[in-house]
């Protein structure tokens, strides 16, 4: 990024750093997995047979997508998204890609998300991920190996853009694995 003399000002005397910014696109290369962060079994997201599964509690709600839904998004409930991010503090994302090695590990990472219930605009932490839902095109707010987080619907492994009100869960092909995202007030 090329530094303006109003960047470099504020560069000096802001406790605020600049930060390039780029969007975030499906298969996007992701660091070697060497290390799971922690190890949880999955048990619970399989009752029924149900391959997407939703589980709320008073703070947080967890949106579970298989990889037998992959290439296709899971809603999760707009009302929630603007109870725990949509207020002052808004919330933390837990984003995590199970069994990705056949192991049973989970691989994990957290961010930071805000959401404008007015405008709906959103901005994220990692990344300075920034964009509004509802405005026409697929924009991805997270991204953890083969799991998004994104504002787009998915079908069958196509895009079908960003045409309505709400986020979603996707797991892609970069592995063959389950995504789970805790979404915590």
């Amino acid at each position: 990024m090329k530094k303006t003399l109003y960047t470099a000002i504020f560069t000096a005397i802001s406790p605020f750093v600049l930060a390039d910014t780029h969007a975030i696109t499906l298969g996007d290369p992701e660091p070697a997995m060497t290390d799971a962060s922690f190890e949880v079994s999955s048990n619970m997201y399989h009752e029924n047979n149900v391959a997407d599964r939703i589980t709320i509690a008073s703070d947080r709600i967890t949106v579970f997508a298989s990889k037998s839904t992959r290439g296709r998004t899971v809603g999760i409930p707009q009302s929630k998204i603007d109870e725990f991010c949509g207020d002052i503090d808004g919330c933390q994302l837990r984003m995590a890609m199970y069994n990705w090695d056949g192991q049973g590990r989970t691989a994990s990472r957290s961010n930071l998300f805000f959401f404008n219930k007015t405008n709906r605009a959103w901005r994220a932490e990692n990344g300075d991920k920034q964009g509004t839902d509802f405005n026409g095109s697929t924009q991805h707010i997270m991204q953890s190996w083969a799991c998004y987080f994104t504002d787009g619907n998915y079908s069958n492994w196509k895009d079908r853009s960003d045409t309505s009100v709400g986020f979603s869960l996707l797991s892609w092909n970069q592995y063959n694995a389950d995504c789970r995202l805790t979404i915590i007030d």
